[in-house]
């Protein structure tokens, strides 16, 4: 991935806010914050905590330091965040691009083999 330039930088991060505030109510409950110690002592149950009930928030000495997904929504989110740097990327080279930028749709199904 290259350097994002301010505008991406700033509609990811109102993309983000946005999502983080529709899912707070449902992230952040007494279940899923978990001590470091916890994680030692039962990282099975952590990860199936995870996969049950969301995203674990592991924290040490009362601060947050890391947080355990469930593959499947990391996955997810890697699918959706790689999703918004595409259209952003899309959006900007639209600003730029001149009609011999495109190519037609039947000739690129003709070039790949594509009936």
């Amino acid at each position: 991935m290259g350097q994002l330039s301010e505008p991406k930088i700033e509609f990811l991060f109102d993309l983000t806010i946005y999502n983080l505030n529709a899912r707070l109510n449902i992230m952040l409950n007494t279940q899923t914050i978990k001590s470091l110690t916890d994680l030692r002592l039962n990282p099975m149950a952590i990860s199936q905590l995870a996969k049950d009930e969301g995203p674990v928030y592991i924290f040490n000495r009362n601060r947050p330091i890391s947080v355990i997904l469930d593959i499947e929504e990391f996955d997810d989110l890697m699918d959706r965040f790689q999703d918004a740097l595409d259209a952003v990327e899309i959006k900007e080279l639209k600003k730029t691009a001149k009609p011999s930028d495109f190519i037609p749709h039947d000739r690129l199904f003709s070039e790949l083999g594509i009936k």
